[in-house]
This record gives C-alpha cells, structure tokens and sequence, in this order.
C-alpha cells in the first residue's frame, strides 16, 4: 500500500519539491524491501538444481500468467479481441507496456534468466567480496545522487556498482 501510495510524489520528480520528493523516495526504498519478488530471489539462490530444471519448474508459473493478464488488459482496454492479434499488442507486451501493474512478471523473467548464473558466482566467491560489492552499491547510488543534483555530471563514473547489476 505504502509504495503505491508514494507512487504519485516519486513520480512527481520536478514538479514537486525535492524534499517531498527525497521523503517520498526513500520511503518508497525502504517500503519496498517487503516486496515479494525480492524475497522469492533471495529463497532461489541457495537452492542447489541445474538450470534446465530451475526453468521448467518456473517458467510456465510466469510467462502463462503474464499472457493471460497481458490479453485480458489488452481487451479491455481497446474494447476488441482482435486488438490482441496486432502488431502493437506484440511490441507492448516485449517492452513490458501493457499494463504497468504487471511489471513484478517482467523482473521475476529478468531473475529468473540471471539466477543461474547468480548462483553459480555467489557458490564461487569469497562472501566477503559480495559485501564488499554492497557496500560500493549502497555508498555510490546516493553520492552520484547528490552530485548529479548539484551539476556535477562528471560523478556519474559512480555508476559503475549500479551498471553492473543491469549487466547481470
């Protein structure tokens, strides 16, 4: 409730102040820990199956809802069945703008794709490099943040820990 709520401030980047803006944001950051996606990827990436069988016992429970609720969206929002057999209603449903209520579909795809992967990196790193790799995260996210605030685009070599992350 709490994130949908602060949706329209974080939304409001430039038309609202920044302070309510910041308040709405991080709050929004904290209220979104309870987000069950998170949680169902931190449950995954201890489990010990090979890739093959991680796909079949997921995919299916993802991409067949994600159709469904994709067609049923379309039709009702152009009041036509055949709206689901244009070309239109393909690119919407690859670039995730069907319905924006159905993004938690498209990031669980995107941790199911990587979590093989993930899996076998975390098994094969020291944990203490993990942390090491959080820490950069959590430091640099808010001071590229503030600099690019203030006109100093020349910190956003900061973005490297976040860029990492959209490469995996």
């Amino acid at each position: 409730m709490a994130i949908h709520t602060l949706a329209g401030y974080i939304c409001g980047w430039g038309h609202i102040p920044y302070t309510d803006w910041m308040i709405a944001t991080f709050s929004g950051a904290v209220a979104r820990f309870a987000v069950p996606v998170i949680l169902s990827g931190y449950l995954l990436i201890d489990k010990q199956e090979n890739a093959s069988l991680f796909f079949q016992k997921r995919f299916n429970k993802v991409i067949i809802p994600l159709l469904a609720w994709s067609v049923i969206y379309t039709v009702f929002k152009t009041n036509s069945i055949h709206s689901i057999f244009t070309i239109q209603f393909v690119k919407e449903l690859l670039s995730s703008s069907v319905y924006f209520h159905l993004y938690f579909l498209y990031i669980i795809i995107r941790l199911y794709i990587v979590t093989p992967v993930l899996r076998a990196i975390l098994y094969k790193i020291n944990l203490k490099y993990v942390y090491y790799y959080i820490i950069i995260w959590f430091i640099s996210n808010p001071i590229n943040a503030l600099f690019s605030y203030v006109g100093f685009g020349i910190f956003h070599m900061l973005d490297f820990a976040s860029d990492l992350l959209d490469i995996i």
